[in-house]
């Protein structure tokens, strides 16, 4: 039955997160895309639809920030946590309020000079991630990695669980303040 066939990808902490793209196949019945949306959307989830495509939507861009950020520390440009800290205060609150599309629009002169300067090499993966990957280490729980493109000692003290626990409840917090907990319709 691929008219009854498609994809709900939530993004994690899934139970924090409101996206969930959704991605019906080619012979998906547009009612059933439908019916599911209008469940996500009961339980407080802002569901999205794209195309049946390798990595959605969130998780392609989110790959190429990614490895944009091991290449600035591979190439020296700048530290693990500076670029968390760029991410978290500039970044991520513009795209957060904005949207990439609008942002886009705001700064497209920019982007054409930053266009020509790094040609096509955010397709190309950053030399640090593939052995980062393969030490199974990861960005910042833990401080090794590949030499070049080390974490600082700042992370390596890392309470993982309380870190965690942290960063869960900021996240709560930015997601009310910015409007964007949705809470779940619940039958009385």
């Amino acid at each position: 039955m691929p008219e009854r066939f498609l994809n709900a990808h939530w993004l994690n902490p899934a139970f924090l997160v409101p996206l969930v793209e959704l991605s019906p196949g080619a012979r998906t019945d547009p009612a059933v895309t439908q019916r599911l949306r209008a469940l996500l959307e009961s339980i407080g989830k802002v569901p999205v639809v794209c195309a049946a495509r390798p990595g959605y939507i969130v998780p392609r861009i989110q790959a190429l920030a990614m490895n944009e950020a091991a290449r600035l520390v591979e190439e020296g440009v700048a530290s693990a946590e500076d670029i968390d800290k760029a991410i978290k205060y500039g970044f991520g609150v513009r795209f957060a309020t904005l949207g990439h599309a609008r942002v886009h629009r705001l700064g497209r002169r920019r982007h054409s000079v930053l266009r020509q300067s790094l040609s096509d090499r955010q397709r190309l993966p950053a030399s640090a991630t593939p052995r980062r990957r393969s030490s199974s280490a990861t960005w910042p729980r833990t401080a090794s990695g590949s030499r070049r493109a080390r974490v600082s000692s700042s992370y390596e003290a890392l309470d993982i669980d309380a870190y965690r626990q942290q960063r869960l409840e900021a996240f709560v917090k930015l997601l009310g303040h910015l409007g964007l907990m949705r809470p779940p319709v619940l039958p009385g």
